[in-house]
């Protein structure tokens, strides 16, 4: 039980990875309309399944999820989430791996963990307009190494007695980016004085860009917060939001640094 525990609550918190890419889903280009599937080829370490008629592009090769590496692909498609969804988890079932849904409408995610090779699979899928943005993603390593907080993320405030304090890095065409996911014990209210005194005694300000998540849809957001803070070429964003059935807050903070490569 308590192993199943440990495995849920690493889930939970690495999907925070991909919501974050998804949050600046905005920043992607367009797809080419001259795709070409060598792109994909040899990208994934690991088995992925290819979803059906999509044109999928990777979006880092770079990344680092706690001390694991880390590698993430994107496509969009008409099809609905639950559809999306449905042929991962149903692909994954077959190979025996332990598999989470949470999907809705309006989008959701799944995620399957393989003990066996120590990998971590999963699909985020938001819709927008008639249109589902999936962000794939395999994070190869065993579960302690997701936990490790890099050095480059300690200078990030994390909240009085976090748990499951998880730590992500990037480099790529979005930018040099830094991510701490945790959840904490704090109200909403407290979270928010929380960062906004962090932030401000560091230097930052409320930047002029927190308007662009105002598209975000309203049963998506929930009661979800967004506090975005700028300094010289840096953003911070802190994403918080309630975990469902319990008193926890889901904390999700990025740091980009630069305009990336």
């Amino acid at each position: 039980m308590k192993q199943l525990i440990k495995i849920s609550t690493v889930i939970f918190i690495a999907a925070g990875i991909i919501l974050t890419s998804w949050l600046r889903s905005g920043e992607i280009k367009k797809a080419d309309a001259n795709y070409n599937p060598v792109i994909m080829r040899n990208f994934w370490p690991a088995p992925m399944p290819s979803y059906p008629t999509a044109n999928e592009y990777p979006l880092s090769s770079r990344m680092k999820a706690g001390s694991s590496p880390m590698k993430m692909s994107w496509f969009r498609t008409t099809d609905e989430p639950l559809q999306i969804t449905n042929f991962y988890s149903r692909y994954w079932k077959n190979l025996g791996h332990y598999v989470t849904e949470d999907v809705t409408p309006i989008g959701g995610k799944v995620s399957a963990l393989d003990l066996k090779s120590n990998l971590l699979r999963q699909v985020v899928v938001s819709r927008k307009d008639g249109e589902s943005t999936v962000f794939v993603s395999m994070i190869m390593g065993k579960l302690a190494k997701l936990s490790r907080v890099t050095q480059k993320s300690v200078s990030i405030p994390v909240y009085p007695g976090a748990e499951g304090l998880m730590s992500f890095d990037s480099k790529d065409a979005i930018g040099d980016s830094t991510v701490i996911n945790y959840v904490d014990r704090g109200t909403m209210a407290d979270n928010v004085a929380f960062y906004n005194q962090q932030m401000a005694q560091k230097g930052y300000t409320v930047s002029s860009t927190q308007k662009q998540f105002k598209h975000i849809p309203g049963k998506m957001k929930g009661n979800m917060k967004i506090l975005i803070f700028q300094k010289d070429d840096e953003e911070i964003t802190v994403t918080l939001s309630p975990v469902p059935s319990s008193s926890r807050i889901r904390v999700h903070v990025t740091r980009m640094i630069g305009k990336g490569q």
